[in-house]
Parts: C-alpha cells; structure tokens; sequence
C-alpha cells in the first residue's frame, strides 16, 4: 500500500496508522480518505473492517477498487495531478521504483521504525520491504506477501528402496530440494509410467514428479510461472538446468 507524498492530508493519515496518534478518542473525526486498489482480496479484505477502523479514530475510508489492467494507468493520472483524488493506494510493487523516482509516495521508513513493534515490522519477510523501496525509502507497506512454498511426499522421500534408486542415479542423498537443478532430478527422478512401481507399489496411473497449481487471473503468469520455472525451462540459469518437460 502507498500514501500520496502530495497531500497533507496523507501525511496526516500516516500519523493516524501509528498508535501513539491513537491516544485520545477518534483524534480524526471528519476526515475523509479515499484510497484506490485492485479488485482482489488484498484490498477487499481492507473493506470490510473500514467500519472498525472508523469507530476507532474517526475517520472515514472510501475504498474504490479496479481491475489489474488498467490500474496503472489510473495511478500514473493520479500522481500527474496537482490535487490527486486518492489518498491512499494499492500499488504492485514493480510500480514502486517508478512513483518513487516520480516523488509521489510519501516516505515510511520513519513512521515503520517508531511503531515497528507494534505493526510486527520484525515478522515481515526483508525482501518484502526491500521490493517496497526506492533508494532506501521505505515507499509502501506490504499488503499482500507471496510466499512459494514446495511440499513433499515425505512417505516418498523415506522409502528405502527409493532412497537407494535416487543416491544410485543422481550420486546424491534424496532430500527435498534446495537448487533448482534438485528440483528438476526429483521430478524426473518420480515421474513414472503406468505399470512402473513407485515405493514398491505397481501404479496404475501414470505418476508426475512434479504437479504445479497456478490461479486463473490475471498477473498469475508474472506473478506465479515466470519467477518460479521460465529460467530453468528456458535453460537461463546455465548448463545443466534442463527443462522440467521435453515433450514441448
């Protein structure tokens, strides 16, 4: 989430996020934000509790959401604007560089130092923060993290027989992966055919090595695919990072 650097009035809501302003009772009354986001559940989730936040300082939030495409463009008309509409926003943090060299994102590296225990600054992932800033200032504070995660079949990984098979073929221990060359030797390494046996059992399906999940929305493609696999599968990384299909 990003705060106009153009308005007091976002400064002032800056403020209002922090606890020490929350001292005395609805210290905001009568203001009026209006923030501008995507239509997900990184932003959705902030409509329902906009009551909440209001009985407590006083202020109101009007939140109007967009589709991913498009919202880009609505931002940039924003920050061109002497008096932008939005005080708040939900910017992609591949945006931030941009806003930030554009001078239109306030500065939060202060205000996230001073309440950082209370925001539970230490639980956020560094490179969270770190994609959220432009020449060391914290410009937008992390909304929606994406964390990839890989899991196992650990009754897989434990079976004796197939421990043996994989040390045999690949001269290391069978272990959950940490380089994608590991990644691609476990995958191959369980993809089997029907009648083949996997943990001395005789399939009776073919069996993948590797199952991925993607969602059908826009931005998955950028956001999930390109940064786990199109390196490898594209061999970018060198030799030896081969595709995980060579079916095409």
């Amino acid at each position: 989430m990003g705060i106009w650097n153009k308005s007091l009035l976002a400064a002032s809501f800056v403020a209002m996020m922090c606890g020490s302003a929350l001292a005395q009772d609805k210290p905001f009354e009568g203001v009026q934000l209006k923030m501008l986001g995507i239509g997900d559940t990184s932003v959705t989730r902030l409509a329902k509790i906009t009551s909440e936040f209001e009985e407590q300082t006083g202020a109101k939030v009007q939140i109007d959401m967009l589709p991913y495409p498009g919202l880009i463009d609505k931002i940039i008309i924003e920050a061109s604007s002497d008096n932008p509409t939005y005080q708040l926003l939900w910017v992609d943090s591949p945006w931030v560089g941009m806003l930030g060299e554009a001078g239109a994102l306030q500065d939060l590296t202060d205000y996230a130092k001073r309440d950082a225990a209370e925001i539970g600054l230490d639980d956020i992932i560094p490179v969270q923060l770190q994609e959220n800033s432009w020449q060391g200032a914290l410009l937008a504070f992390p909304a929606s993290g994406m964390i990839w995660h890989v899991n196992y079949r650990q009754d897989l990984f434990d079976d004796a027989d197939e421990k043996a098979a994989f040390k045999a073929k690949y001269s290391y221990d069978l272990a959950p992966p940490s380089t994608w060359q590991q990644f691609h030797d476990i995958a191959e390494f369980f993809t089997r055919k029907k009648g083949d046996k996997l943990a001395g059992k005789v399939l009776e399906q073919d069996f993948y090595g590797n199952a991925e999940s993607y969602s059908r929305v826009q931005g998955a493609i950028t956001h999930d695919y390109f940064p786990d696999h199109a390196r490898v599968r594209w061999g970018l990384l060198g030799s030896g990072n081969r595709p995980l299909r060579h079916d095409g």
